[in-house]
């Protein structure tokens, strides 16, 4: 029982605490809301006699997002302050409300924080379920509501004219029309311009802007101002002129405070912005030569006179842009408009005469026979270059050389012949002079060891190298006993034994053979029919020399007969015979 006594006290304290409330939000206030969300109307009610003051076209939450049904105090908690713009995902809306934790009336939906960034398609659905909860109104609408509702203010929402919610607040009186709006306010919504953000306008020119008005039938006076005349004028009509490059915002008012702006960009068509040339980079210019340079402006229409200088006396230009090479060396040329834009380019001007190099057309060492001539041919880069040369030898000894490079052999040896140009510029070849006739060797045609019979001969011919090569030659033998040799190289064979027959040249240069001499073998005759006492038989004293031993040859001296012919056998060589070297690296025979 005291429990239920306490639960009733707690209930009496609470009714008695919000009566006062109630009671307070419907004093001092003139209007309460009324939201059809069967026929999609907001209606404004006097609290005097619940007469219609206003009735709009809105638009409340769609499928999935009803807007919820009851009676609610416009509140003014924190977090639910009134705001003239409130960003949503994506968008903007304007003069928020908030009827519900959550949910507000509002403007229909803008694409910036900008008034002239309505979305249109918010403006078509009014009178259509769209939102997410919330209640869309026109934006005049919504600032109405904004201005005139203040907290305290009761919204019904009921869906038609038989919702008891409605009819309760209207006193019972069912079934009136909520339906049909009262007519359009004749005042401007908001404005719209066809331009939008930045537009450039030439300087002189003119841009007519046009305004739309919302909502059409709305009267409208309209007034247009410039923010910066010195830039851009604005005529009643909105027609923008151009006066000065720089930025002013033309802005349309309405004779209700509605604006719309745009920002106007003056530019002069006829300023250059930039200037390029024909040629960049490094260009190459021939002394005493000219190059035409041509200047572009940007934009197409920009105008200006030009200024042409050069950084270096290497080259000038003229005041159509008209570069002379006047020496070598680089210079910088710029070209430069009444606003200082400019560009630049670099001239190199070169000597087209002035060899760069020389080359000839003989390179490395060249062999030249004493008493002969060469004649050596110089070349300059580049192809027009044009020097005097001046031809020398390092050592006129061994060669000497003429003004047209006339090259003579003096005597054996090396020279270094050299050109040179006036500039410096040079080349050399090496001139190794030899002497044709100078033997460099000597080799017989016999080598090795050869055999021949003692009393016979055998001409031994020598060959000199190179082919040219002419000397006495000198033939010498190493034991006369065995061999001799005449001034033309015919050997001789004395008695058995061995010699080395040498030739020699003039300077020295020698080859040598060895002569292996053996007795004469006799001829064979006829036999007596006695006898005859010896140790080998007949057969056998006959044999060829050059098949018989040695031991066998001696036998034979004892045989008489008449001289035979003679027999020269040449043994295999037993090693070559190596020549003394005169220094030249070749070998004699």
């Amino acid at each position: 029982m005291k429990r239920m006594l306490s639960v009733l006290m707690v209930v009496a304290l609470l009714l008695s605490a919000l009566l006062p409330v109630a009671t307070a939000q419907a004093e001092g206030l003139k209007y309460w809301i009324g939201v059809d969300i069967a026929n999609q109307r907001t209606t404004i009610y006097s609290t005097a006699d619940n007469s219609v003051v206003h009735r709009w076209i809105c638009s409340t939450g769609k499928k999935g997002y009803t807007t919820p049904l009851g009676v609610y105090y416009l509140p003014e908690a924190k977090g639910q302050e009134r705001q003239e713009w409130f960003a949503f995902t994506g968008s903007y809306v304007k003069y928020c409300v908030c009827y519900k934790k959550g949910l507000y009336f509002h403007s229909i939906l803008f694409r910036r924080k900008s008034d002239d960034s309505v979305m249109q398609s918010s403006i078509d659905r009014l009178g259509q379920v769209a939102s997410h909860g919330c209640i869309r109104l026109e934006v005049q609408h919504a600032k109405w509501l904004c201005d005139n509702c203040p907290t305290g203010t009761k919204v019904v929402i009921h869906n038609g004219a038989s919702d008891p919610r409605i009819v309760e607040a209207l006193g019972g009186n069912a079934g009136v029309d909520l339906t049909t709006p009262l007519p359009a306010p004749k005042y401007v919504q908001s404005l719209y311009l066809d331009r939008s953000g930045t537009v450039s306008l030439n300087k002189g020119e003119t841009l007519k802007l046009n305004c739309t008005v919302f909502p059409e039938e709305a009267e409208a006076r309209l007034g247009w101002k410039s923010s910066a005349a010195k830039y851009a004028t604005v005529g009643a009509d909105g027609t923008v002129t151009g006066v000065a490059e720089g930025t002013a915002t033309i802005t349309v008012t309405s004779q209700n405070g509605k604006k719309a702006s745009v920002k106007i960009r003056v530019v002069d068509p006829y300023k250059p912005t930039g200037v390029s040339l024909d040629r960049t980079g490094t260009v190459v210019l021939n002394k005493g030569e000219t190059l035409q340079l041509a200047a572009t402006l940007s934009p197409e229409t920009a105008q200006s006179d030009l200024k042409w200088t050069s950084s270096k006396k290497y080259a000038t230009v003229g005041a159509d842009g008209t570069v002379t090479g006047m020496a070598e060396g680089t210079a910088t040329v710029t070209v430069k408009t009444y606003n200082g834009k400019k560009a630049s380019v670099k001239i190199k001007v070169v000597d087209p005469y002035k060899p760069t190099g020389v080359k000839l057309d003989h390179t490395g060492t060249v062999v030249l026979n004493k008493g002969e001539t060469l004649q050596l041919a110089a070349s300059l880069s580049p192809e027009t270059a044009q020097s005097e040369l001046k031809w020398t030898t390092f050592n006129k000894r061994y060669a000497t050389v003429g003004a047209d490079g006339t090259v003579t052999g003096m005597a054996e040896g090396t020279a270094m012949v050299t050109v040179k140009t006036y500039n410096g510029k040079k080349a050399s070849v090496k001139i190794r002079v030899v002497d044709p006739y100078k033997p460099t060797g000597v080799k017989l045609d016999h080598t090795g060891t050869v055999t021949i019979e003692q009393g016979k001969t055998l001409q031994l011919a020598a060959t000199l190298s190179p082919e040219t090569a002419q000397s006495e030659l000198k033939w010498t033998t190493s034991n006369k006993r065995y061999a001799t040799v005449g001034a033309d190289g015919t050997v001789t064979g004395v008695a058995k034994g061995t010699a080395t027959i040498t030739v020699k040249t003039y300077n020295g240069k020698k080859a040598t053979v060895k002569i292996r001499v053996v007795p004469a073998t006799a001829k064979p005759t006829e036999v007596p029919a006695a006898p005859v006492e010896s140790q080998e038989p007949a057969a056998e004293a006959v044999q060829p020399v050059s098949e018989q031993p040695e031991a066998v040859a001696s036998e034979a001296d004892a045989v008489s007969g008449p001289e035979a012919p003679v027999d020269v056998q040449v043994d295999p060589p037993e090693a070559p015979v190596q020549s003394e070297s005169d220094g030249t690296g070749e070998v004699e025979g």
